[in-house]
């Protein structure tokens, strides 16, 4: 058996990470900034994909790419946005016994339209399961939803050349246009 720890101490000394407590308490925290009304402009990132990806695509992809936004923009969706996992894959779910146990990796979790999580479920397994999952959403999904899923769909592409440009990492630009050529084929952006 081992002996059992002596009671705790106040910290007066402080240490390399901690420090008392300031004199009248800890001052209030600043308030939380507002929640965005709308889901960011998509032709606001159109205008960074133009400067940062667009070298790196052939002008049948480009012309597609504008060809893509114009339409989603031209749609007028403005889904409220919601706190979504914005990287939800099969492999952020867990499942045990056929039933959900859990999502894990909220690491790039943003105010989104929540279509955006859809995106990756209908690269998984199909819009079979797109529907499977959205009948358990406890929100309304919003007009155009699956029209919003497949622009989220087509444009993963977009974000792997992003992350690969900014990562130097070229097979991710490579694949991004591999797959960003693919899923426009899959919508009807681009003719099969």
């Amino acid at each position: 058996l081992t002996p059992p720890l002596p009671p705790p101490t106040t910290c007066a000394g402080g240490g390399p990470f901690l420090s008392p407590p300031p004199p009248g308490g800890a001052p209030p925290p600043p308030p939380p900034p507002p929640l965005p009304e709308h889901v960011p402009d998509p032709r606001d990132w159109l205008e960074d994909i133009r400067a940062r990806v667009f070298p790196r695509l052939s002008a049948t992809l480009r012309v597609a790419v504008d060809s893509g936004f114009s339409r989603y923009v031209r749609d007028g969706f403005d889904p409220a946005p919601r706190l979504v996992h914005n990287d939800l894959w099969f492999t952020h779910i867990i499942e045990r016994h056929g039933r959900l146990a859990g999502i894990i990796d909220f690491s790039d979790a943003a105010l989104r339209d929540p279509a955006a999580d859809f995106a990756a479920i209908l690269a998984d397994g199909g819009w079979h399961a797109v529907d499977d999952i959205a009948r358990y959403y406890d929100r309304p999904l919003g007009e155009g939803f699956h029209e919003r899923v497949e622009f989220h769909y087509w444009t993963i592409g977009l974000h792997d050349i992003l992350y690969g440009l900014e990562t130097g990492q070229e097979r991710y630009v490579g694949l991004g246009r591999s797959w960003l050529a693919q899923r426009m084929r899959e919508v009807g952006i681009l003719p099969a």
